[in-house]
């Protein structure tokens, strides 16, 4: 995974692993920081800029970069690789496309899509 620099807005930089992708969307995530090193609490959010998804972490006794590096661990996490991911959601997907009402297509996918992480592309125009 490839690391990138990240600035706590009153602190020094540091290096960490970059964010991957949103696990329900696909979007762009982004780091923020509150508080700062020398108030009573801090946290690092880090909110998805399409869907809103977000992780928060907070500490009283650590700095910013441990609850930036807390936040970035949690967010990174994905049950599954994503070539796990894809043959889950094709497996379901084949098993289960012949009961499966159009109108109700976007919102299975949006479920196997959850669950296993990994952001499918779209198989109808919607």
């Amino acid at each position: 995974m490839d690391a990138k620099e990240y600035q706590p807005h009153n602190g020094n930089s540091f290096m960490a692993d970059e964010l991957l992708p949103c696990p329900f969307c696909g979007g762009e995530p982004e780091l923020k920081f509150f508080g700062n090193d020398y108030t009573k609490s801090r946290k690092a959010t880090i909110k998805c800029k399409k869907c809103r998804a977000e992780i928060t972490n907070a500490a009283l006794k650590h700095d910013s970069k441990w609850c930036a590096m807390v936040s970035i661990e949690d967010w990174n996490k994905r049950e599954y690789s994503q070539h796990q991911a894809e043959e889950r959601f094709n497996k379901a997907i084949n098993h289960y496309s012949d009961n499966i009402h159009m109108d109700d297509w976007d919102v299975v996918c949006d479920a196997f899509r959850i669950a296993s992480g990994f952001n499918p592309p779209k198989t109808q125009e919607g």
